[in-house]
């Protein structure tokens, strides 16, 4: 186990034992949480941990459910009268609700929870969105923090905020009030919630085509539109839009960064063409190359793949880097080019 992984796990460990510790008389929930939630929203409710399951926590308020702006009812069954719920765009989180919206986010529940002896309070945020690929991309390109490892197939960890992504789920928890055990109590509210979804723990199958020697933890993106695109502009540090967003279209992109301990870091992105159905052509990216700046010029480099069934393009921002000779050579053979 790396120095880095010990760390999260030591953290982890502390964090349940500081609850353990907080002990205290339990004030009793806002709500009677022996009553099962029903209607459309049941299952995702569900996933939100009870008072009966922490120590020295529990629920507050109101548990609220936000439907995105393009949720569709499932066409089975009764009507869903989605009149009754509040919108995910209103509110505290319109200005992420685009970027939400362009990786298909369904709904979304939010319990706060309070410290039976103390002032602390944390809110938990379960987005529903399409499938594991979709929750995936969103952590990758909005939440910041360290790499934390899990139960989970992709988590970060910031000052007040941990964040983690299961199956389709992507769950956040932040504190609202910091206290002694606010931090801790992070971990524990992540874990519960965690442990609730039997879902798989799968990345993007475009994800495992990136090679892992040398990549730095948590600097892969997936990005699935314009939106994504600028936040992971963002992430990595390079010149995204001008590039290949010229050449993006509605297709799907992946990227990270690597580090190799005898060279600089470098970029490297993969677009899979194979069913977009817009896909440019190279004649806008050649045309913005040929009068970038020489610097930029030289170190941006890609190819075309257009193999049978396989399409796709492959490149990097740093190609006067000798260990990028070295990445995507592995990332094309992994990719069947």
């Amino acid at each position: 186990m790396s120095s880095h992984k010990k760390r999260f796990a030591a953290w982890a460990v502390l964090a349940v034992c500081a609850l353990a510790a907080a002990g205290g008389c339990k004030t009793a929930p806002d709500q009677d949480e022996s009553v099962e939630p029903t209607g459309p929203f049941a299952d995702l409710q569900k996933l939100a941990p009870k008072s009966d399951d922490l120590v020295g926590w529990h629920r507050s308020g109101k548990m609220q459910i936000l439907v995105g702006d393009a949720y569709r009812p499932p066409t089975l069954g009764e009507p869903v009268d989605l009149s009754q719920y509040a919108t995910f765009s209103q509110g505290e989180f319109a200005d992420e609700a685009p970027l939400f919206a362009e990786y298909q986010h369904r709904a979304t529940v939010t319990q706060t929870f309070e410290e039976d002896d103390g002032g602390g309070k944390l809110r938990l945020e379960i987005h529903e969105m399409p499938n594991a690929d979709e929750a995936f991309g969103l952590l990758s390109v909005l939440d910041a923090g360290e790499p934390l490892v899990g139960t989970w197939s992709a988590g970060r960890k910031a000052p007040a905020q941990l964040s983690l992504v299961k199956d389709r789920f992507l769950v956040r928890v932040s504190v609202l009030a910091p206290s002694a055990t606010a931090e801790a109590a992070l971990s524990v509210v992540g874990n519960m919630t965690a442990t609730r979804i039997f879902g798989r723990r799968r990345l993007p199958s475009m994800v495992a085509k990136l090679p892992e020697e040398n990549q730095v933890a948590g600097s892969v993106v997936y990005v699935r539109g314009p939106l994504g695109l600028k936040a992971a502009e963002k992430r990595l540090g390079v010149n995204l839009s001008a590039t290949v967003g010229t050449i993006l279209g509605d297709a799907q992109m992946v990227a990270a960064t690597y580090s190799p301990l005898d060279g600089k870091e470098n970029t490297v992105f993969y677009i899979d063409r194979r069913l977009a159905t817009s896909a440019p052509t190279t004649d806008e990216l050649d045309a913005y190359l040929s009068s970038a700046p020489q610097a930029e010029r030289n170190a941006f480099a890609y190819t075309v793949i257009d193999k049978g069934f396989l399409k796709a393009v492959v490149g990097t921002f740093n190609a006067e880097e000798e260990s990028v000779q070295r990445v995507l050579p592995g990332l094309i053979r992994s990719i069947g080019g």
